[in-house]
Formats: C-alpha cells, sequence, structure tokens
C-alpha cells in the first residue's frame, strides 16, 4: 500500500499540476498509501524499537505513527466530500467553507486524540465520517443521475466506486468491535489494491477522470485541424497554377497576374496559420515587460467589443500601471473576452473588474455564458483543447496562450466555471509599484 498507493498518487499530481480535482484525488491515494507505512511503524518498527533503542526513540516512532493514524482515520472523509463537491461543479472557492468542512477534523485532533500514545476515539471519527460518506454516496448519486449520455455515465459511477468502497470499508472497520476490526483490518489493503489497479486501468485507457482522454483527444483534433487547414490551403495553391498553366497555353497573359497574385496571398494565408500555431505550441512566450497602464490595455480590448451589439460591458477599474508586455497582454485579454463572446452567443454581460492589493493587482473578467463542467474546466489549459465549434479558423490555442503569457508576466490565472452559472477568469500580476489605491476601482457601466 505505502509504495503502490503513493507512488501513484505522485505520478498523477506531476502529470496533472493545474488540476485541483486531480490534486484531492491524490491526496486521497497518498493518504490511504501512508496506511501502509503507519501499519509498518505499529506492528513492526515499534515492536523492534522496544527491545532495541532508547525510551526517546520509542516515543518518537511512537507520535510518528500517532501523526500517521489520525490523518489516515480522518483526511479521507473531508478529502472524498471535496472531491465530489468538485466532481459535481459545487467548487469550495470559499476558504471559510473548507474551514467549515474540516471542523470534524480539528475536534477530533483536540478532544478524541493521542498522537503521543497513537490512539484515535475511533467511535466519533467513525460517526461523522459516515456523514461524510454518505454525503458523497448522494453526489455520486446526483453526477450519475444528471448524466445524459451513457459512457460518462459508466465512467462517474466507476470513479464514485473507486474511492467510496475503499472508505466504506475503513468506516465499517471503525464501527466495528475490537473483536471484528482485525477481520477489517485485512479486508482493507485488497480493497486498496483493486482501487489501484482500477485507476490504472481507467488511466491507461484514458477515463481517469476525463484527463488522458482528454489530452490525446486534444492531440488528435489539433492534427486534424491543422492538416485540414493545409490541405484547404495546397488546394487553392494546385488550383491557382492550373488557371496559370490553362492560361499560357490559351496565351490569356492578362489573368496570369491575378493568378500569381492569388498565389502569393495564398502563399501568406498558409505562412501566416504555420507562425501562429507554431508561436503557440512553444512553451515559452517571450515579453518585453515595461510600465504601461492597464486601464488604457483593458479600455482598448473592451473598444473591440463595440461590433457587438448583444454584449453589455459593466467596467470596474481605474488607472493603474503594471510591468507588462503590452502587445502579449493586449492579446491575452483579447482571447479571454472573445471567449467570452462566442461562448454567450454575442448575447449577455461582461464584467471587468480591477482590484488592487499591496503586492499583486487582480484582474476579472466574467461573462454570463453557460459555464463549464468540471471536467471541461480542469482540461481548459490544453492546447487544441476547446468547448466550442471547431473549424479551420479555431484551433483551441486561445486559453492555452492565455496561460503561457501569464506564465512569462510570473504571474497566475484563475478560472471559476459553473453550468449555467458563466465564467471567471482572474489574472493576478505583481504591481509595478506602491502606489495607487487599494480596493476595487469602480467606473462607468456601457
Amino acid at each position: 500500500m505505502f509504495i503502490g498507493l503513493t507512488a501513484q498518487g505522485i505520478y498523477l499530481r506531476l502529470k496533472n499540476k493545474e488540476s485541483p480535482l486531480i490534486l484531492w484525488t491524490t491526496l486521497i491515494l497518498i493518504c490511504s498509501g501512508l496506511a501502509g507505512l503507519q501499519v509498518i511503524l505499529e506492528r513492526v518498527a515499534i515492536p523492534y524499537l522496544y527491545r532495541s533503542a532508547s525510551p526517546s526513540v520509542v516515543d518518537t516512532a511512537t507520535l510518528c505513527a500517532g501523526i500517521l493514524n489520525f490523518a489516515i482515520s480522518t483526511f479521507p472523509y473531508y478529502a472524498i466530500l471535496v472531491v465530489f463537491l468538485r466532481f459535481n461543479g459545487l467548487f469550495l472557492y470559499n476558504k471559510w467553507m473548507h474551514v467549515l468542512l474540516s471542523l470534524p477534523i480539528w475536534l477530533t485532533l483536540f478532544f478524541y486524540t493521542d498522537l503521543w500514545g497513537n490512539r484515535v476515539q475511533n467511535w466519533f471519527v467513525a460517526v461523522w465520517g459516515a456523514g461524510y460518506m454518505l454525503a458523497a454516496i448522494g453526489l455520486v448519486l446526483r453526477s450519475v443521475l444528471t448524466e445524459k449520455n451513457p459512457e460518462r455515465r459508466l465512467h462517474h459511477s466507476m470513479i464514485g466506486l473507486i474511492f467510496i468502497v475503499p472508505v466504506a470499508i475503513v468506516n465499517a472497520y471503525q464501527f466495528a468491535p475490537g473483536s471484528n476490526s482485525e477481520l477489517w483490518l485485512r479486508i482493507i489493503p485488497i480493497i486498496c489494491f483493486v482501487s489501484m489497479a482500477s485507476v490504472i486501468l481507467l488511466y491507461v485507457r484514458g477515463s481517469f477522470l476525463g484527463v488522458k482522454r482528454r489530452s490525446i483527444q486534444s492531440i488528435h483534433i489539433g492534427t486534424s485541424l491543422i492538416q485540414h487547414s493545409l490541405k484547404n490551403t495546397i488546394g487553392k495553391i494546385k488550383l491557382n497554377a492550373l488557371n496559370i498553366q490553362k492560361s499560357l497555353d490559351k496565351q490569356q497573359y492578362t489573368d496570369i497576374e491575378r493568378y500569381a497574385d492569388q498565389l502569393l496571398k495564398t502563399y501568406d494565408e498558409m505562412m501566416g496559420t504555420m507562425a501562429r500555431i507554431s508561436q503557440a505550441v512553444n512553451d515559452t512566450a517571450v515579453v518585453q515587460m515595461k510600465e504601461h497602464n492597464v486601464s488604457d490595455i483593458v479600455e482598448e480590448v473592451v473598444r473591440s467589443l463595440s461590433v457587438y451589439p448583444g454584449i453589455r460591458v459593466e467596467k470596474h477599474y481605474d488607472a493603474l500601471p503594471l510591468m507588462v508586455d503590452r502587445a502579449v497582454f493586449t492579446d491575452c485579454l483579447h482571447n479571454i473576452v472573445n471567449n467570452a463572446v462566442e461562448a454567450m452567443k454575442e448575447a449577455g454581460t461582461i464584467r471587468i473588474a480591477l482590484e488592487c492589493r499591496k503586492k499583486t493587482a487582480m484582474l476579472s473578467i466574467s461573462d454570463t455564458g453557460p459555464g463549464m463542467d468540471p471536467l471541461q474546466l480542469q482540461n481548459v489549459f490544453e492546447p487544441f483543447h476547446s468547448t466550442k465549434y471547431r473549424s479551420g479558423k479555431h484551433f483551441g490555442l486561445g486559453m492555452y496562450q492565455v496561460k503561457k503569457a501569464m506564465d512569462a508576466h510570473k504571474g497566475k490565472i484563475e478560472i471559476r466555471s459553473r453550468l449555467q452559472h458563466g465564467t471567471t477568469v482572474r489574472l493576478i500580476l505583481k504591481r509595478s509599484r506602491e502606489g495607487g489605491h487599494d480596493g476595487k476601482a469602480e467606473g462607468a457601466v456601457r
């Protein structure tokens, strides 16, 4: 358990650093793996140390076993509830919600745990843990019953079983009297190994929480779009070349110049497409940082929305100097607002607000579009991933470029979205100097 589950959790996390859903999933896997380490300490190491080591060494080992015992007895209940809240799109953005949900863990630590004695009052943990487990089961059923796609419904069911069954067995172990607890303790590793094998199987098949499946699908779609775009361009080149050949045969020299111009224009279009894709898929963006008034950049982007009569823009910002690359940052904002316009089908409200802090500034752009589900959200920064209609003009590189631009500016990007509740993109940048006024800058509404 210790080697297998912790290694699996660490691998998944390293491969999917941007996904909060995968973060909580890997924490559960690692915590389950640490149960193996706790058993090693409790059943093997500590009895050996009693016979051969000093009391201080024994006390330290017992404290480590107690900390592990407390963590693996309480944390999985909390984490599994958070996972399925996120899986259902019920995100916990407010830190006080996390504090509230973790309250039983703190009560267990301060009133029902003896870390130095490696003892946790299992009955108390079992009672509140059962409530958390039932809530998680309800969320699993919700995701299964509301999903209309049979394949995705099966996927939701499998994910629920993978995580609910081991926690249910742990809960039964905590409720069981001492004479029966040993039997449950022997079952727990078997169930954990089955869950671990199921995660590996789903991941290899490309269907674990949509991570690998999305990645492979995105690459396939991306290459197909490039092939489609180049195929059309090559077709135009061939057509113009044939027309030039016919004009030469017929000695219609006045038409040749027109066809040659079309050839050059087609060449420029093809090279522009290749340059755009090449620049987009590079790992890093090159920026030239200068101090600019961000509100001027935002106004430039907002003016471009005037061509959409159905789009209403709410502006809440004032002048603020920041160190940015104007061209890259402007393109970054254009990508975000264009996504919002397309999501709202050119009819809705975009709210742009600037919040100034002591060392950072946060620019938030919200829309009233349909929002995204958790699986769409966790793949939003993948190149060639898009929830929009795909064509030779839309390669699904917009948010990938935004993320790359924010990394180059040493900033952060956060996206919050729920189905039927719109999407909010937050860009967090370091302030170029102290000054301005803290809080939200209020402006006009168009």
